[in-house]
């Protein structure tokens, strides 16, 4: 008692009402042994009420410590009633003693029969909720003190069921079950002594519940077999004394209570881990997403996941197009190849919906949905269909549209919609770097590839011819250029590379590659070309610029030409460029004296 009182004085205020209650409950017990000292009151109905007192105080103490490291309250508190209430209809039912008390008449042996039932109940209660501590401290340090109170709990509960079985006699001073009452009185001072040791700390909310948890479950069956068991006996040994029968429709409402607390916390778990997996996935997405910049990859693994998220048969991502009107199919998972560049119109259209009002839609039966548009319906089926827009800073990119399974509900389309935010952010990201990367390899003034991209590509077809593929390098660029750009500036010359660059794009076909070299200087490679394809390639090129339109000024300028072919004792690219260099100059030089003639 001593000791729990100190206990109460080391803890905060909030950690010490159960050790006052173990104080509480230590002062009756001392008053019971008092009591059988002096041989006052009535031995056998005074004895058990106040073993039954401190007893259930005790197992009072346990529950709070356990509701506050727990948490649990409605569910620890079942618990205890249930217990409580099965213990009351096993005693009621099979009990010799209880049985001869729920006889009697006189007001004595009803109080004996409260404490004959109170207990064995309270000793039940607080060994489970003590050994649900002991499994959920775990290795901590705290172990120690809740060991201690299980043991408490323990003897406490033996002595109760030599008394509740009448295998000892609750009067007597040498009783056994004194004795076991004493040990257990020995480990409550040992748990208040770890308790003043390590402060509030000795029953903190450890990391994890699960194992007292699952022990706690073991109460609902248990419970419920007791209750068939009592029922199945009624029918062999005649119906309920009515107490027996109370307590076995108490039992009932608090076994339902309990059943329906269950299927809630399930339900309730389910959502939790449903909302935890869709985390993780979208975790896992973000990590994905992140992992690559390339538009087209992004794309597809947009269109996986949704799949994955939505537990779906097919996916789908429409952009867009330049002028805002149509939305075409750049990516798609579970659908035929032939669906990619499927334009559909932005007005009259699922995603056209979609993306108009900004807003996730959803539908059971695509045949029936006036927005679906025709040329979908072969892909749809009869599966359901979701989509989302695709947006970045209020900006619309297109929309992704999910094929299910089984129908959509809001849950699943506001998943989409936020998976359809991430996608967002991540498809962006990958088309600017895409924009970035194509600046860094292209030239800004007439949009051919410029020297690093050439450097590359140069190196490639260089490989290859080395393994018997025809390449042919052209060089080309203006004759007097430099003149033309003194005499008409800068703007004129930008304007006259500009289209000759056009005139390179309009004429460079599959396989062949036009780069602007430097200054006014061009180079074009052409692939299982021959020199005679070169020579006529130089033509259409001569041809076409400076173009049927072109003005006084520009028709001043002509276009320089020189070629070489890949021939094997060439031992680098830049063998190649040179020869081609040396045939424009020899160009260059042929068009001068002829001019100077």
């Amino acid at each position: 008692m001593v000791l729990a009182m100190l206990a109460t004085r080391s803890l905060p205020r909030a950690a010490s009402w159960p050790w006052l209650l173990i104080a509480t409950s230590a002062v009756v017990a001392s008053a019971l042994q008092l009591q059988l000292l002096v041989g006052a009151g009535n031995g056998a109905t005074m004895h058990m009420l106040v073993r039954a007192t401190y007893m259930c105080l005790f197992a009072l103490a346990v529950f709070w410590i356990l509701h506050r490291r727990d948490d649990r309250g409605l569910e620890i508190a079942l618990d205890a009633g249930m217990i409580l209430a099965a213990i009351t209809v096993a005693m009621l039912r099979w009990t010799p003693a209880a049985q001869a008390l729920l006889r009697g008449a006189e007001p004595a042996s009803f109080l004996a029969l409260v404490g004959t039932v109170a207990v064995p109940g309270a000793a039940v209660t607080a060994i489970l909720f003590a050994l649900v501590l002991v499994v959920d401290r775990g290795g901590s340090r705290a172990a120690t003190s809740a060991a201690a109170l299980a043991v408490a709990a323990v003897a406490f509960g033996v002595g109760a069921a030599a008394v509740a079985l009448g295998t000892s006699d609750c009067c007597s001073r040498t009783d056994p079950a004194a004795v076991v009452s004493v040990a257990g009185w020995l480990a409550v001072a040992w748990a208040a002594l770890r308790a003043i040791r390590m402060g509030a700390v000795s029953f903190e909310n450890p990391s994890a519940l699960a194992g007292g948890t699952h022990l706690r479950m073991v109460v609902p069956p248990a419970v419920a077999v007791v209750m068939g068991a009592a029922v199945i006996d009624s029918a062999w040994r005649g119906p309920f004394e009515n107490p027996t029968a109370l307590a076995v429709g108490f039992l009932a409402v608090l076994l339902a209570l309990r059943i329906s607390q269950l299927l809630f916390a399930t339900r309730s778990q389910s959502a939790e881990r449903l909302a935890l997996s869709q985390s993780r996935a979208m975790i896992e997405v973000s990590q994905a997403l992140s992992g690559t910049t390339r538009l087209d990859e992004t794309l597809d693994l947009v269109t996986e996941w949704a799949v994955k998220l939505l537990n779906g048969r097919a996916a789908a991502i429409e952009l867009l197009t330049p002028d805002g009107q149509s939305l075409e199919f750049h990516a798609v998972h579970g659908l035929p190849p032939e669906v990619l560049h499927l334009k559909v119109p932005v007005d009259g259209s699922f995603t056209g919906w979609v993306v108009l009002n900004a807003k996730s839609r959803y539908t059971a039966d695509p045949h029936s949905d006036p927005f679906v548009h025709s040329s979908s319906r072969e892909y749809l089926g009869n599966s359901p269909l979701a989509a989302a827009p695709l947006s970045y800073r209020n900006v619309p990119l297109g929309a992704i549209s999910c094929i299910g399974r089984a129908p959509f509900n809001e849950a699943d389309v506001a998943l989409l919609g936020a998976f359809a935010d991430q996608a967002a952010v991540a498809i962006e990201n990958a088309r600017l770097f895409q924009q970035v990367h194509q600046l860094s390899l292209t030239d800004p003034l007439t949009g051919l590839a410029n020297r690093r991209q050439l450097e590359k590509d140069l190196l490639r077809e260089f490989a290859a011819a080395r393994r018997g593929r025809q390449l042919v390098a052209i060089m080309f660029d203006l004759n007097g250029f430099k003149d033309f750009n003194d005499k008409h500036g800068h703007l004129a010359g930008d304007n006259a590379l500009r289209v000759f660059g056009d005139a390179l794009t309009a004429e460079t076909r599959a396989m062949n590659m036009a780069f602007r070299y430097g200054g006014d200087e061009f180079l074009v490679l052409l692939a299982d070309a021959d020199l005679q394809g070169a020579e006529i390639f130089i033509e259409r090129v001569r041809h076409r610029f400076p173009g049927a339109d072109a003005d006084e000024i520009r028709r001043s300028l002509s276009v320089a030409a020189g070629y070489a072919e890949f021939v094997q004792t060439m031992r680098s690219p830049d063998d190649l460029v040179v020869a081609a260099d040396r045939a424009l100059y020899q160009d260059k030089s042929e068009a001068h004296q002829r001019l100077s003639r």
